[in-house]
């Protein structure tokens, strides 16, 4: 599912209070979503990797209406480019390429990296930035090989463990990925349905 097209990707929402996350409800935790019979959902716990001892790519995300973020998602380095490097340019449903491509080379002019650096620093003049950070972070939470940093917490306060929820709702597939309390922190529109 990860691989599929993000065919309106203005409709992604990287933080938790855009007009997308607000026009349906957390499918994370929230058991009145997922007993409706339009709403397929496929939650599973993610294992997360501790702290990283270097530096690394992070996103920030979480609490937009306040304008302060609640999470910092740190992106090792060579996960990023094995996944970069990973996408399929034949596959029909796919963000556009080139835009993946001119990451991957700006990621790999910098490397190795000598602090964290904020992917926000690679943004790409399409004005789909915010859509395939979305995009790539969920690649490295689904698969627990990123970490979460409660900002809030501390700095040495980490998530051990994520829900990521595979969501298919009138048509239109998501991922959100929340904490363990259920509460959303990323959400990433895959299709949206006409």
């Amino acid at each position: 599912m990860r691989y599929l097209l993000m065919s309106l990707v203005a409709a992604v929402a990287v933080i938790t209070s855009s007009a997308q996350a607000q026009s349906r409800s957390s499918s994370c935790g929230d058991p009145a979503l997922l007993k409706q019979r339009s709403v397929k959902v496929n939650t599973k716990t993610v294992k997360l990797r501790p702290l990283p001892a270097g530096p690394t790519f992070y996103l920030l995300a979480g609490e937009a209406a306040r304008n302060e973020p609640h999470y910092a998602i740190l992106l090792p380095a060579d996960k990023l480019t094995r996944e970069l490097r990973a996408q399929n340019p034949g596959t029909p449903k796919q963000p556009p390429m080139e835009m993946f491509d001119i990451w991957l080379q700006r990621i790999q002019a910098d490397l190795p990296l000598s602090q964290h650096t904020d992917l926000l620093k690679y943004g790409v003049p399409e004005g789909e930035q915010e859509a395939c950070l979305a995009l790539m972070a969920s690649w490295l939470l689904s698969s627990g090989e990123a970490t979460v940093v409660d900002l809030w917490g501390g700095s040495a306060t980490y998530l051990n463990q994520v829900l990521v929820a595979d969501i298919e709702l009138h048509g239109s597939k998501f991922i959100e990925v929340c904490d363990m309390s259920g509460k959303p922190f990323l959400s990433v529109t895959l299709v949206l349905a006409d």
